[in-house]
């Protein structure tokens, strides 16, 4: 026993070294690396690519090495004139050693959605420089699209659908081929591309290319049919979620009637979700407004809305009320969202109009003063408070409130010809 023992005793210690020496090295790449990526974002673009290399030389069988030579190498290619002089290397340079680089990745990590990446990416960035140099305009060749494509446009689209292949599920491979398909006027494709990443993630926040200004209308189509497709198989998505978010899309596209049934089929499968005043929202926005008020009534009656929630239906209640002619109604929502949130400029502004059409002016200015003193964007208060006290004839006290909008925003002159007509009011009534 004793000679087992004494055996032990090297072994043990031989193997601690090896952990201990593995997880130095482990440990000092890993630092490698987060110094690589922060002379990258830097622009220390030199010794960014001095770090990738020694830890790829170190380790050849680190590929996030080769990934970040490669962005490097793409900076250098995408922006010569600016790398150039901090690397003293020009588009050639980079564009050889880029490929390289993707040669090794594409032979020894081909399973990689991330190598096909950074070949379309190379592809990209070769094409920008190439066209430099080209003499002819392909709309000159055809009129189709797709007759107009540049050879560095194709094995861009290859390399990308490759990424798509290599990991069906990325959402960010799809979304990127949809991308590129769309800006080169390949409109199936890209709605193809787009439809895919919507049904693998039907979330619409989760979509640049929904949020994008000036977004086509049948792009919003385009994503309605596929969060629909992602509750059938093989995606079974969560229906709740679907329709939540479905309800939300169809609002921003104005297809109110749509939204509405997007909510009552989140409402009949949710757990603990309250959709009843997103269906209440969405009524009010087609002009149901007896509808809503039921709507929302029947909402605030449940117990499953947060506070925020109740707040907002109260509010949205009583606004609408107060569009019906219901005053004392309406006042009675905005009173009860205040005990909720009493400094909410917009609440307190819509109590203070009901009770200036009520006759109560002095609850009413104790209202709009309160919205203008307490709120965090206070222009707006500040320009009712003082168009308040013109309407009651006490342009003496606009004058307060019109200074404080000068102090906020001096550059405005609209403010300061307000001030002088607000002299010229006060000047005038003490002539008489």
């Amino acid at each position: 026993m004793t000679g087992k023992r004494s055996r032990r005793g090297p072994i043990a210690g031989i193997l601690l070294a090896v952990v201990l020496a593995w997880t130095g090295v482990r440990v000092s790449a890993s630092e490698i690396q987060a110094a690589g990526r922060r002379a990258f974002w830097a622009a220390r673009f030199h010794a960014a690519l001095s770090r990738y290399t020694w830890l790829e030389r170190w380790n050849p069988l680190d590929l996030e090495a080769a990934d970040g030579r490669m962005e490097v190498l793409l900076a250098a290619m995408e922006s010569p004139g600016v790398v150039a002089a901090e690397m003293g290397m020009d588009f050639p340079e980079a564009a050889r050693r880029g490929g390289e680089v993707l040669r090794r990745l594409v032979t020894d990590a081909p399973l990689r959605p991330e190598t096909w990446a950074g070949v379309a990416d190379f592809f990209g960035a070769l094409k920008i420089e190439n066209q430099r140099h080209r003499v002819y305009a392909l709309q000159e060749i055809s009129l189709r699209p797709e007759g107009n494509l540049e050879p560095e446009d194709v094995l861009e689209i290859r390399a990308r659908e490759r990424s798509t292949r290599v990991d069906p599920n990325g959402v960010y491979y799809w979304d990127t081929l949809g991308d590129l398909c769309w800006d080169l006027q390949l409109r199936s494709l890209g709605r193809g591309a787009y439809g895919e990443s919507v049904r693998l993630l039907p979330d619409p926040s989760k979509h640049i290319f929904l949020a994008a200004a000036g977004r086509p209308p049948e792009l919003g189509e385009v994503a309605v049919q596929a969060m629909e497709r992602a509750l059938g198989p093989p995606r079974n998505a969560d229906p709740e979620s679907v329709y939540r978010n479905l309800g939300t899309l169809l609002l921003r596209l104005g297809r109110f009637a749509e939204a509405r049934r997007a909510f009552e089929k989140a409402e009949k499968v949710a757990v603990v979700g309250n959709y009843i005043s997103n269906q209440a929202f969405a009524a009010a926005h087609q002009g149901l407004d007896e509808e809503a008020i039921r709507l929302y009534r029947k909402a605030l009656a449940q117990d499953r809305l947060e506070a925020g929630g109740r707040f907002r239906n109260h509010v949205n209640l009583g606004q609408l009320l107060e569009k019906a002619g219901r005053h004392e109604e309406a006042a009675r929502e905005l009173q009860t969202a205040l005990g909720l949130r009493p400094r909410d400029p917009r609440a307190l502004l819509l109590l203070g109009q009901i009770d200036e059409k009520l006759g109560r002016v002095d609850e009413a200015e104790e209202l709009y003063v309160k919205a203008a003193e307490t709120s965090e964007e206070p222009i707006a208060p500040l320009v009712n408070l003082v168009a308040f006290y013109r309407r009651i004839g006490r342009p003496a006290e606009a004058l307060i409130p019109a200074r404080r909008l000068v102090e906020l925003q001096p550059e405005e002159e609209v403010y300061r010809k307000l001030i002088q007509q607000l002299s010229a009011e006060i000047g005038s009534r003490r002539a008489r």
